[in-house]
């Protein structure tokens, strides 16, 4: 029989005998050709890290592709140009070590790390800290219409920057974020409008084109609703999406449909949340591959990593299989842009930008292990004896590992405790019709099987089924 739910996303409820799903480094896929009966969805493994260069500051903060072809991080407290031929080149120096990000006007780069800001001019090369008056710091920056766009740190109060000029900041060149008393906590520039939002509500300004400020609010436009997480709004999909909290409460995650927030995850995805000690510094990134949209969400202090899938609604995980503790941490990358029709992600500890695609199939040389955890099988909570498991995938395929085993574990407490590892072969380059079965499995009353690759090879997951007996 098919074992049911083996294909399926991660859903870890409160309580583990209710639901105890996980999917580690993979991710679902519909199957979308209409006379497709067989297969319906797949697990496919998160795309591979190739190193493309290594930066000599320390960790990788930010990444910014410039629509002119020419791609720029910062690392440390270095900023820098990245060139395709896996070079390099220092372009300036930061001085800080707070979270980074950049925007662009066309003809200038602005790069902000807290309290202070930069301009690096695409044309001269010349790179520049920021000093006007009206420069106080600022929690994000975007650009609309020409306009640098900054929010005051711990304040509602919002500023811009001169036209295309992003070293002029006029003291009076502010607006007051009016609808709730909270500060603003993130700044997200989608669709030419500015989402101020405050750590309890959120409004909507876009460029009127006014004499003294061109900027006005965008009436009846007020989400009560506000960010938990500064650098978790990000723009996905043609909506903005963040990590909330309210005076109510924090620890959902939404994005937003027009103008009103929509839930998107769910309350297994909550319950880990709330036993975070801390979730203000979590940060997120956005891509999009072979048809998915991903909102990659991290939390350093929890050392996790959680991601969305827009296309089909789902969450899973991302880790790094640490070989030394053996066990896991959070995915290595924390920050992304797409360069030279490469995705490029930044490395959380050390100065690597790494070229993430799905032709690779480890972590730069580490083990890329994934899990695929099914849900729980019982008959009434009567005796079952597993004569067979078979695990359907794809096999035969080439790869660097050049004759790969896949493991089997279960439990038979809900997912608590897990049995000893069990190997299979996985099948040979060109052994396409391979078979991954275990025999004499035992019997349980209520059971949950675990599938774990962690061979260097191209996994697609397609089903699996169990010989069982029930007893009573």
């Amino acid at each position: 029989m098919r074992l049911p739910g083996f294909i399926g996303p991660t859903y870890v409820a409160a309580s583990h005998a209710a639901a105890a799903e996980r999917c580690i480094n993979l991710f679902p896929e519909v199957i979308e050709a209409p006379g497709e009966r067989a297969v319906r969805a797949i697990l496919r493994s998160k795309p591979g890290l190739v190193v493309h260069t290594t930066l000599p500051d320390v960790p990788v903060r930010a990444l910014f592709y410039h629509f002119t072809g020419r791609c720029f991080a910062v690392a440390g407290q270095g900023f820098y140009e990245i060139f395709l031929d896996q070079t390099w080149q220092q372009r300036g120096t930061v001085g800080t070590v707070a979270s980074a990000q950049m925007a662009t006007n066309g003809p200038q780069i602005i790069v902000v790390c807290g309290s202070r800001g930069y301009i690096f001019d695409i044309g001269t090369g010349g790179f520049t800290q920021i000093t006007a008056d009206g420069w106080v710091g600022a929690v994000n920056v975007g650009c609309i219409d020409g306009y640098f766009l900054t929010a005051d740190i711990g304040s509602r109060n919002w500023r811009i920057s001169g036209l295309l000029d992003g070293l002029s900041w006029d003291p009076l060149e502010f607006a007051v974020k009016e609808g709730g008393p909270d500060p603003i906590v993130a700044l997200v520039c989608d669709h030419r409008e500015a989402w101020l939002m405050g750590s309890n509500t959120i409004e909507v300004w876009w460029n009127a084109g006014a004499a003294d400020f061109p900027f006005q609010r965008i009436q009846g436009v007020f989400i009560e609703l506000g960010c938990a997480a500064p650098l978790s709004a990000v723009r996905m999909d043609n909506s903005v999406f963040w990590l909330g909290q309210d005076e109510r409460g924090n620890g959902m995650v939404w994005r937003a449909e027009s103008y009103a927030p929509k839930r998107i995850s769910n309350h297994a995805i909550e319950a880990a949340i709330k036993t975070y000690s801390r979730i203000d510094d979590a940060r997120a990134f956005a891509y999009q591959d072979d048809g998915h949209a991903f909102y990659v969400l991290s939390f350093p202090t929890a050392d996790a990593t959680w991601v969305f899938d827009a296309s089909n609604g789902l969450w899973h995980e991302r880790a790094y299989w640490d070989l030394g503790v053996g066990a896991w941490t959070a995915d290595r990358v924390r920050t992304h842009c797409f360069a030279w029709g490469k995705h490029l992600v930044g490395d959380r500890e050390n100065g690597r930008v790494y070229w993430q695609t799905t032709t690779a199939y480890d972590d730069a040389g580490a083990p890329m292990r994934r899990l695929r955890q099914a849900p729980n099988v019982n008959n009434e909570l009567n005796w079952i004896t597993y004569q067979q498991f078979e695990l359907f995938m794809q096999t035969g395929t080439v790869g660097p590992s050049q004759d790969p085993t896949v493991i089997l574990q279960a439990s038979n407490d809900g997912g608590f405790t897990w049995g000893n590892e069990m190997q299979a072969k996985a099948g040979r380059i060109g052994d396409y019709r391979h078979r991954v079965e275990w025999r004499r499995l035992g019997r349980s009353r209520n059971r949950a099987f675990r599938v774990i690759v962690d061979a260097a090879i191209p996994v697609f997951l397609l089903d699996a089924f169990v010989d069982l007996k029930a007893e009573g």
